[in-house]
């Protein structure tokens, strides 16, 4: 009893119609994928260095005040104390600056990465400022 039928022939899939988006109410447009909104300078890839150069600005201008106090006295032989005093009121100033800026820029979603770069700024600045910055002062100051 072999049917004559078996197996059944070859047909196509059947047609399917093409692929429409479902009908929308009136006067709702469809949305479409939008490109992304540029990157502005407080969040993109060079922020944190800005943040670093704006710190070291701020360590550099105390580095100025620090040397125009030194020698704008005129010589008592207290030279190099005032400088090290000088040096360690100015980079102090200069590091509560820079601080409590980058805790204020961090606390801001949209400048977490400049204030990023002030934190780096701070150890970079204490590093230098402090060592070899102070000793320059001290030792020319005689």
């Amino acid at each position: 009893m072999t049917d004559p039928a078996w197996p059944p022939p070859h047909q196509p899939p059947p047609q399917q119609p093409p692929h429409q988006p479902p009908p929308q109410p009136p006067g709702i447009q469809p949305q479409y994928a939008t490109p992304a909104p540029p990157v502005d300078r407080w969040q993109g890839p060079q922020a944190i260095l800005y943040g670093l150069g704006a710190g070291m600005a701020i360590y550099l201008l105390a580095y100025i005040a620090t040397v125009a106090f030194t020698f704008a006295e005129p010589s008592r032989g207290e030279r190099g104390v005032a400088a090290l005093a000088a040096s360690f009121v100015s980079g102090g100033i200069a590091t509560g600056v820079v601080l409590v800026a980058s805790i204020v820029l961090m606390a801001i979603r949209r400048t977490r990465i400049f204030g990023a770069g002030m934190v780096i700024s701070i150890a970079l600045g204490v590093l230098c400022g402090g060592g070899v910055c102070t000793a320059l002062v001290v030792g020319t100051a005689g």
